[in-house]
């Protein structure tokens, strides 16, 4: 038994399963293999939910972001994780901020995170930085039960309750502002080039990998 991967690997079908509650499939058939799965959902409650899992040469890798409709000013979830069989080098949970940073959901997830420590914090990147909460969940060097319950606790309660709750639009919104805003977060979020580069060396071209990144995974609204 592995605690890791007999863990991990259940929960990505956990997720879809709930996304499935609440959304419609869209196609992403050209970017599935045996390697890789990618599912897209739209919803009336957000404008489009991705869940990406890799699961290639002991690597296994798991990224989730929803974003929600543009007279929403709720925040961006994420929440990724990317692990060996034998340690989760990395763990992120985040409501980013949009255009309201007193949103009840920031404010839960602010309160819901407040005490929760870390063996080893993660070091976020510059890019990072501009776009993720004060509030955000960061760890590496995960190697325990104990650690790892607690990264999958805090990500599944923190999607439930902000599924239950996104959609239902914001105060004194504007599209404008929120469409700024996710622009923003899809622009920095390109800035990162190692999933480009772990893509490249599983097989995709650096053109494929790209268009994957620009035209699916963090499209900017016009």
């Amino acid at each position: 038994m592995n605690i890791i991967t007999d863990k991990l690997q259940p929960l990505g079908n956990e997720i879809i399963d709930k996304l499935l509650r609440y959304g419609t499939p869209i196609n992403m058939s050209k970017y599935n293999n045996e390697w890789w799965t990618n599912k897209t959902f739209c919803s009336m409650k957000f404008r489009k939910a991705s869940i990406q899992l890799l699961n290639k040469e002991n690597v296994w890798v798991m990224h989730l972001s929803i974003f929600p409709h543009l007279d929403d000013t709720s925040p961006i979830l994420g929440f990724d994780i990317v692990a060996t069989p034998n340690k989760v080098s990395a763990a992120f949970c985040d409501f980013s901020v949009t255009s309201n940073p007193n949103h009840w959901l920031v404010r839960w997830f602010r309160e819901k995170v407040k005490d929760v420590t870390w063996k080893k914090e993660r070091e976020l990147p510059d890019w990072g930085k501009q776009i993720f909460s004060d509030s955000m969940i960061a760890a590496t060097g995960i190697n325990t039960e104990e650690e790892l319950n607690k990264v999958i606790d805090i990500g599944m309660e923190s999607l439930d309750y902000y599924l239950s709750i996104v959609g239902g639009g914001g105060d004194d919104f504007n599209i404008e502002s929120v469409k700024i805003a996710q622009n923003r977060y899809c622009h920095y979020q390109k800035q990162n080039q190692m999933p480009i580069k772990m893509l490249v060396k599983y097989g995709l071209s650096e053109q494929e990998a790209k268009e994957y990144f620009d035209k699916y995974l963090y499209p900017e609204v016009l």
